[in-house]
């Protein structure tokens, strides 16, 4: 921890202060500062200062100020400042983790999944520009209140053009054991597919709720994650997601690396696949109960109830986001939720994030208005999951 002394000769920008430490790793200690030149809810930050003379921990410092600095990816951690004489840089601030996310007694799979989707993008991202993470775990995927992760962590990566021959990890065993391929603990040769075990590995453990190898450490987890196949506990129940998203991990943990996803993007368009899958499966056996409609004008309200009372749904009309907590409090629980898409976006994203901290799974289907001719019609998308529809209000302006 760093002494008000220390504190003093640091050099931080103008209208900043320490607040205090929130984490320290064997290299770099995390501070939270305020930053005063900004509105109230966004003064937080964290600085990440190099806390070690070890002339190869100042070499990877060095580079993950770098790298961070060049990535601009929505689901991977934005460098605000960086200061090389001082041997620190400043991030935005997030309070969770999906590590923290995961420990919750009863947290939602759907959601979970969801987030290592978007993970996943960011990680296939990284991957185009030359960079593999090696170090992916849940405890380096930040998350915005609004679940929205953030790859951080990058002082461990390999960068391809440093070498136009594959890396080959002689020097150092480099990774989080839990995590590490085959490949690491031999180590061979690395290259993306290595990002994509880490993957798998954290895409097992939301399916049971553990690690492949629970009861292993040491030389006896290297020998199994080389030789043992990665299977599901015979006393765990699948429920219908589970079982769809397991071929996605499978193909992730294959022991050779040819014979995985070759690239992250596959791996986030599966999952991406699966959960827009059972989206759809859930509104399939809609027979009774709610749906959900927000909606700017009620001139459709017919149209929604004849299309409905097909399906047995009673139409429950939602004003706004207040309007949504208070129906949720009186335990209504939506099949599927209709949202008209001239909505706010902000709007749009408040929601999503309330039926998030409910831990609910509620489809999603978009309206639309198109004219035909002289007429108006109804256009209707298909299910959609939240990060889609976060995706699809993100590009509208309001």
């Amino acid at each position: 921890m760093l002494s008000e002394n220390e504190q003093q000769h640091i050099e931080l920008p103008p209208g900043y202060e320490f607040v205090k430490q929130i984490g320290q790793g064997g290299q770099a200690i995390v501070w939270m500062v305020r930053n005063n030149n900004l509105p109230k809810n966004k003064k937080y930050q964290a600085l990440k200062l190099l806390d070690s003379r070890s002339h190869k921990a100042s070499i990877r410092f060095t580079k993950e100020m770098d790298i961070l600095s060049r990535l601009k990816h929505k689901n991977i951690v934005r460098v605000l400042v960086v200061n090389p004489k001082n041997h620190y840089f400043i991030m935005d601030y997030y309070p969770n983790s999906l590590d923290r996310y995961m420990n919750k007694v009863n947290y939602s799979l759907y959601t979970a999944v969801e987030i290592l989707q978007q993970v996943t993008e960011g990680v296939a991202f990284a991957h185009k520009h030359n960079i593999i993470h090696r170090d992916l775990k849940p405890s380096n995927i930040l998350l915005s209140k609004k679940l929205t992760p953030k790859v951080a962590d990058f002082g461990v990566v390999k960068i391809l053009e440093d070498n136009p021959e594959p890396f080959t990890a002689t020097e150092d065993l480099i990774g989080s054991a839990p995590y590490m391929s085959p490949e690491q603990w031999e180590q061979e040769t690395i290259d993306e597919r290595t990002d994509i075990w880490a993957l798998g590995i954290m895409l097992y453990q939301m399916i049971t709720r553990q690690l492949p190898f629970p009861n292993a450490s040491g030389y006896r987890l290297a020998k199994a994650t080389i030789m043992e196949p990665i299977t599901i506990p015979e006393e765990k129940k699948l429920n219908r997601l589970e079982k769809m998203l397991i071929p996605i991990y499978q193909k992730a943990v294959m022991k050779k690396p040819q014979d995985r996803y070759q690239k992250a993007e596959d791996m986030a368009h599966e999952i991406r696949k699966a959960l827009q899958k059972y989206s759809a499966s859930k509104l399939d056996e809609s027979q009774g109960g709610c749906v959900f409609i927000a909606d700017t004008s009620t001139k459709y309200l017919k149209h929604y109830q004849n299309m409905f009372a097909r399906m047995n749904l009673e139409i429950v009309l939602v004003k706004g986001c207040r309007d949504l907590v208070d129906k949720l409090k009186n335990n209504a629980r939506p099949n599927f939720l209709l949202l008209d898409s001239k909505i706010p976006k902000n709007s749009v994203m408040k929601m999503i994030s309330i039926f998030r901290k409910k831990s609910l799974i509620i489809p999603i289907i978009v309206s639309r208005k198109v004219h035909v001719g002289n007429k108006t019609r109804l256009s209707l998308s298909d299910c959609l999951t939240y990060n889609k529809v976060q995706e699809l209000y993100r590009t509208k302006s309001d």
